[in-house]
């Protein structure tokens, strides 16, 4: 029913499930993405299977209308009742339809699958109740030509979907989850279950709930919008949540992950598997670890979540506008670091930078007469929203703001108007404009506002301002000033649109108090893992956490810094990654964090309280019974061809040697099997590779860096008990975990497993090297076996087939902190490029008072070292300033070649460096900050070294009275005032 002259309608269903809806002037967002659905069959009652109510089986034909079970192409309609698929006797097939009115439909065995054509009804009506449970099997939406929705909550219906549960695998595909406004959606997302789409898309008005407790989200390589589109917030509870991002896609996700508060406090945290990529833009809080074992994780802030762009002419930003000595404008940089540079045509006029526009805050002024005023950059970008802060003048008429350069395609004003939708030429025509945060396109000439764009899709475009066209013929240029420019490479939902609007309405016009964006990305002081060959790109946040582990890249590559503190809460741990970038890494609390990866940060790094160890090696680490190292080829004997391996000795030279059985079945030594580093090749063409210990050791905690090359492995038998089905093996790509008690590393009797540093991790990748934990309950006391360790005559087949580089075997189960030490340790020597160092040369030291730097006996240089904490265990180089704040100790052997900067107040307290050993003062210049009155006192001790002063300052400018006294082991200021008598 269609009532003219308003904007109301009334559903109608002549056989089909549509809207229609009669509008006079454009339509509103609401209006464009209200309940339109595609790809409905006609209903037609004798072509539906029609499931009348009842409880029962799919495939029990006394609920069916007539006897006739749904099955190949029919459409289905379920009345009500509960309806359960097995499959066991039949299948559903490719149903043409799936109409779930009222009741619950569910997949409940690892055989059950449906497939039905788009849309998927669950509850049409207000007042239906329908709810899907696919706690087993496949459900699949499918369609042909148009996108494949699952539809809840329509006309108000009551919609429950739940994937997962059972413990068995249970996934549903479709590339649409869709939550309408009128009725309630209850999206849940239990362990083992899988739903894989594009998004999330909810209404506006709606508010569906969506809660996970260990399931996983997995998005295709499709998908123009963030994967939960106007969702206000997911809940994570019990065995968290996980990401799973194919190679080559993006999955944005701007919803905030809670806690669950009626889930336990912890173990509710978030997995990122998936070659592709995940972005988090929201406040999270869910209560466990995050995981990042594949692909990259971005933490990306509401401004700079998927944005391409950012011009900025604000007096905060003048160093991105090139200008002339009459201000005109030659060029405008992106200010978000991405490297878009819009310049200006050199047959046509520059806009002008006028430090008076937009109440002072500065703006670009452009054409208000027919000349042409354009900027343009010579780089394509995908793009889908913009937003603009202009100030339009008089007399605009079809003129281009912001478009593609050097065709008619963009954004375009009227006298008092955005066009919109004018035609396929404008940038919006099948999206949508707002003016200051509204549904619309008008604005008052002369005032300032916030304009939005949003195009239908993305376009990629090499973009101009001003006159994007550019057209000799058709002089279509701006008219009116512009203070700021955004584009993003998405469509944003409303809660990010809404956010960009207010701050841009905040900064410019003043006209709303600024939002609050979001700040913790990631939980506070929470766990962060991050495997090897993983990243984790902070891209201009920060982050407060407790612990960091693995091997994986922490960087950032925004202008903003992004600090990174950890350690909170006094946690201990060891990381083997990479911090790179403009990265600034401040460790607090009272415990000890170990560094032994290559780090480049071009940040500052601060040691607030606690240790910071900066560690090459795990020598420390005590209890080590034997270590194999194949880098060390003069730990190995070879037989008479160089390459076959027939005994392997232990590299910390105990005498413990393992030995082959014979000489036919020797593992390979490759000398560039790990990326430079050597390593023995075990199971080559079916030889068993078997190597026995030469005597009976103890062992609870065993270390392996290795690399399986196919997926050949069955039980295979890499290290363990000689002649007995007990030690550490391989099936596939898996570690065997929790196992049984054939498992060195058995769950169920206290055992432990961890894969690079993860714990509880046991899954592998083929072809790429990694590192296996294992630990058992007790103290185990065996003669040892690596290669095949049973040599079984029955089980021939159970042999390790893959490469070895390193196995460490420790008589004790080691602490947190040591075992993480000893990862760390492997994994920087292992996975690493090489050539790097734990600390940059151009790195910017604080240690502040208790605090402690241990190099751990190795030797660093820096640029600056300050503080008045202490730096020992090793040898340490200042090539710039060294500024003590109170008493820096350096215990290291130190060398100081830049600026000993302290200072020295009336009080009779200064500034003061204690070093252990000795100090050579040539190279080295004093610069002191002397107090304006006379001090209290009349000595000041600067320097100390015990091991004794050597040399004389490279430059020292002390006056009078102030003097310099450099004794053996000291340096002092004395301040001499009053007058001289000398008697004779």
């Amino acid at each position: 029913v269609l009532r003219v002259g308003t904007s109301a309608y009334t559903n109608f269903f002549a056989g089909a499930l549509s809207r229609v809806r009669v509008h006079t002037g454009t339509l509103s967002e609401d209006d464009v993405r209200h309940n339109y659905l595609t790809d409905v069959p006609s209903f037609r009652a004798g072509g539906y299977a029609v499931w009348n109510g009842g409880t029962g089986d799919w495939n029990a034909p006394a609920f069916w209308q007539d006897g006739r079970v749904g099955a190949g192409l029919d459409a289905v309609r379920i009345q009500s009742g509960s309806l359960t698929v097995t499959n066991d006797d039949m299948t559903a097939g490719s149903l043409a339809m799936l109409d779930l009115r009222t009741g619950t439909l569910k997949l409940t065995t690892s055989a059950a699958r449906i497939d039905s054509r788009t849309p998927f009804l669950v509850g049409r009506e207000s007042g239906q109740a329908a709810a899907i449970n696919v706690s087993s099997g496949v459900l699949h939406v499918v369609s042909s030509g148009n996108p494949a929705y699952l539809d809840l909550g329509v006309n108000g219906a009551l919609s429950t979907l739940e994937v997962g549960g059972s413990g068995t695998a249970a996934t549903l595909y479709t590339a649409q989850l869709r939550a309408f406004a009128e009725g309630t959606s209850d999206i849940r997302v239990m362990k083992g279950g899988v739903i894989e789409m594009d998004a999330l898309f909810a209404d506006a008005l709606s508010v569906p709930s969506v809660s996970v407790a260990g399931g996983t989200f997995r998005n295709r390589t499709g998908g123009t919008m963030g994967y939960f589109f106007n969702v206000p917030q997911v809940n994570v509870s019990t065995d968290g949540v996980t990401f799973d991002t194919p190679a080559g896609a993006v999955m944005a996700v701007s919803a905030p992950l809670l806690h669950d508060a009626s889930g336990p406090d912890s173990g509710g945290g978030l997995r990122k598997i998936g070659a592709g990529t995940l972005i988090l833009s929201g406040t999270n809080s869910y209560a466990g670890a995050t995981s990042v074992e594949a692909g990259a994780l971005v933490l990306a802030p509401r401004l700079l979540d998927g944005l391409v762009y950012r011009l900025d002419a604000s007096a905060d930003a003048l160093d991105t506008l090139a200008l002339d000595a009459s201000s005109n404008v030659l060029a405008w940089t992106d200010c978000s670091g991405a490297g878009f540079v819009f310049t200006t045509n050199k047959t046509e006029m520059c806009p002008v930078y006028e430090p008076a526009l937009f109440g002072g805050r500065g703006g670009l002024r452009f054409s208000r007469d027919n000349t042409c005023y354009r900027l343009a950059t010579d780089r394509a970008a995908k793009i889908q929203t913009v937003f603009a802060v202009i100030t339009p003048a008089a007399g605009n008429d079809i003129d281009g703001l912001w478009g593609r350069s050097e065709q008619d395609y963009g954004i375009r004003l009227q006298t008092t108007a955005v066009q919109y939708t004018g035609n396929a030429n404008d940038f919006a025509a099948s999206g949508e404009v707002y003016t200051n945060g509204a549904f619309g396109n008008g604005f008052t000439v002369g005032q300032p506002f916030v304009l939005t764009a949003i195009a239908g899709s993305p376009q990629t475009w090499v973009t101009a301002i001003g006159d994007y066209w550019g057209n000799l013929t058709h002089r279509r240029a701006y008219r009116g000033d512009i203070a700021e420019i955004l584009t993003y490479d998405r469509r944003l939902d409303d809660r990010e649109r809404r956010e960009i609007e207010r701050y841009l309405m905040a900064k410019w016009l003043g006209t709303v108090p600024a939002p609050v964006l979001a700040d913790r990305l990631l939980p506070h002081a929470g766990t962060l893992a991050v495997n090897a060959g993983a990243s984790v790109d902070l891209h201009g946040s920060s982050a407060t956490l407790s612990a960091l582990l693995g091997a994986g890249v922490i960087g950032n590559g925004q202008p903003a810094t992004s600090l990174l503190t950890v350690g909170a809460d006094d946690a201990e741990f060891a990381f083997a990654g990479s911090v790179t970038g403009n990265v600034a890494v401040s460790k607090t609390g009272a415990g000890r964090v170990v560094f032994a990866g290559q780090n480049t940060l071009s940040g500052p790094l601060t040691v607030e309280a606690g240790t910071l160890t900066l560690a090459s090696d795990a020598s420390s680490v005590t209890g080590l019974v034997y270590r194999l190292d194949a880098s060390q080829p003069a730990t190995l004997t070879f037989l008479a061809d160089g390459s076959n391996v027939t005994a392997w000795a232990d590299a910390e030279g105990s005498g413990f040697t393992f030995a082959t059985t014979n000489d036919l079945n020797c593992p390979v030594y490759n000398a560039a099997l790990f990326g430079g580093r050597g390593g023995l090749h075990f199971g080559r063409g079916g030889a068993r590779g078997r190597m026995l210990g030469s005597g009976v050791t103890n062992a609870q905690t065993v270390f392996a860096v290795n690399m399986i090359r196919d997926l050949s492995n069955d039980n295979g038998g890499f290290w363990g008990r000689e002649g007995q089905d007990s030690g550490l093996r391989i099936g596939n790509t898996t570690w065997y975990w929790p196992g049984n008690n054939n498992d060195f590393h058995y769950g169920g009797a206290g055992g432990l497993i961890a894969i690079n540093g993860i714990v509880s991790n046991s899954v592998v990748t083929v072809g790429q090297p990694h590192l296996v934990t294992s630990v058992n309950g007790a103290r185990q006391s065996f003669r040892p076996a690596i290669g095949d360790y049973w040599g079984s005559s029955q089980w021939t087949g159970r042999y390790y087939r893959g490469d070895v580089a390193e196995i460490l075997v420790f008589d004790r189960s080691l602490t947190a902190l040591e075992r993480q030490t000893v990862e760390a340790a492997l994994m920087a020597k292992w996975f690493s490029a090489g050539g790097g160092s734990v600390l940059p040369t151009s790195a910017a030291v604080t240690v502040q008072a208790g605090a402690t730097l241990d190099l751990a006996g190795d030797t660093f240089t820096v640029a600056s070292l300050a503080g008045g904490g202490c730096v020992s265990n090793g040898t340490l180089t200042v090539t710039g300033s060294v500024s003590p704040d109170g008493e820096l100790c350096v215990t290291a052997a130190a060398q100081l070649t830049g600026t000993l900067v302290l200072s020295v107040e009336a009080d009779g307290s200064c500034d003061s460096l204690a070093v252990a050993g000795a100090l050579d003062l040539s190279g080295l210049t004093l610069e002191l900050n002397l107090p304006a009155e006379p001090p209290a006192v009349g000595s000041y001790t600067l320097i100390t070294a015990a091991g004794g002063i050597q040399g004389v300052f490279e430059q020292a400018s002390v006056a009078k009275p102030w003097r310099l006294v450099v004794e053996p082991t000291a340096v002092r200021l004395t301040y001499v005032s009053g007058t001289l008598m000398l008697l004779k």
